[in-house]
């Protein structure tokens, strides 16, 4: 037998899957591995005479097919150990066979690391984690105190680790085919998407950030917004104050925040505040002030915001001529000299 041909791990529904080898005979594929051979294939059949695990040489002898040699690479992640008329794999320290005892497999639980910088790994996940759990979703390192950096995406290394890309994780292996198993990134890392809420997506996660914050540049959590930066006169007559997810409004004297969306400073009316403001005269609003109108008989501090009363006599020295002038409040009265009478409103003597 000279003639080598394509090996085939499975057939369903006819259709021949899975390319154990590249090329191989047809004694050496179908009495060990393979369930179908060739281009088109055909079902294999296995011999009557030598059985699985060998191939007929010479009429009736048999010899062993080594499968280490015939198929390199059987055991993934592993040692292939030839036998008579079998093989096994041996699985390197810390690495277990799945279900088809050909694929060694790493199911070590150990801390994740979401940082990785000059060899250093920082911002462990809570619990323990497999590495494709963790290096396939958001993970930047993985291990005990002796940590390894995860493989980089669209590398040999990755795409072994993670073949069905970011985001799965190998769940189980059943007939030689990997199940893969979506990774719940908010599951995993409660941290993910702080000030905000992680909604899992399949293959990936998303943040939904809370009013005020918007996503950094890596997608994963939410960081604060700051409103004075971006705006600064955003509070008109006053300091504007970054606070997270927020800011407030320091208003200058005479002005005060809205309320609300409306935060930015306005002007106060202290007439309306206040009737008790300018009691011998009008209150005037100004913006960012108010004034006092007084009243007749009454005059303004200098700053404006009392009305005082006015000492008419000491203002006039010829008021009530054949009198004294008496000061009242908001007016004056004249107390006349005998022989003279006031007159109705006391403001004269005659």
């Amino acid at each position: 037998e000279t003639i080598k041909g394509t090996c085939w791990q499975t057939v369903i529904d006819g259709r021949c899957e899975i390319n154990i080898n590249g090329a191989t005979l047809k004694s050496q594929c179908c009495s060990s591995l393979g369930a179908a051979w060739g281009s088109p294939c055909t079902p294999c059949q296995v011999d009557p005479i030598c059985g699985k695990g060998y191939s007929r040489i010479k009429g009736t002898q048999c010899e062993d097919i080594d499968e280490c040699e015939v198929f390199p690479g059987v055991c993934k992640n592993g040692l292939c150990v030839n036998s008579k008329g079998s093989f096994k794999c041996q699985c390197p320290s810390g690495m277990t066979l799945d279900a088809t005892g050909r694929i060694c497999l790493d199911i070590r639980l150990e801390t994740c690391f979401l940082g990785y910088e000059d060899e250093e790994c920082t911002l462990p996940v809570v619990g323990r984690h497999r590495m494709d759990a963790c290096c396939c979703s958001v993970g930047a390192a993985w291990g005990t105190e002796e940590c390894e950096e995860c493989p980089l995406r669209n590398t040999p290394e990755y795409e072994e680790l993670c073949p069905r890309g970011p985001g799965f994780a190998t769940k189980e292996i059943t007939n030689g085919k990997p199940f893969f198993k979506d990774i719940n990134e908010c599951k995993m890392i409660p941290t993910l998407c702080t000030h905000g809420k992680c909604r899992n997506t399949i293959g990936s996660f998303k943040c939904r950030c809370d009013s005020g914050f918007a996503l950094d540049s890596e997608e994963r959590n939410c960081t604060d917004i700051d409103e004075c930066r971006i705006s600064p006169d955003l509070c008109g007559r006053g300091q504007c104050v970054n606070t997270p997810g927020d800011f407030e409004c320091k208003c200058d004297e005479g002005y005060e925040s809205g309320f609300m969306m409306m935060k930015n400073c306005m002007d106060i009316n202290e007439c309306e505040l206040s009737a008790h403001l300018c009691p011998h005269g009008r209150c005037v609003n100004l913006i960012g002030k108010y004034q006092c109108a007084c009243n007749p008989g009454y005059h303004s501090t200098p700053d404006r915001l009392f009305c005082g009363d006015i000492n008419e006599c000491e203002l006039s020295a010829h008021l009530c001529p054949h009198g004294r002038c008496v000061n009242l409040i908001g007016k004056y009265q004249c107390a006349c000299n005998p022989g003279y009478h006031s007159t109705p409103d006391r403001l004269f003597c005659v």
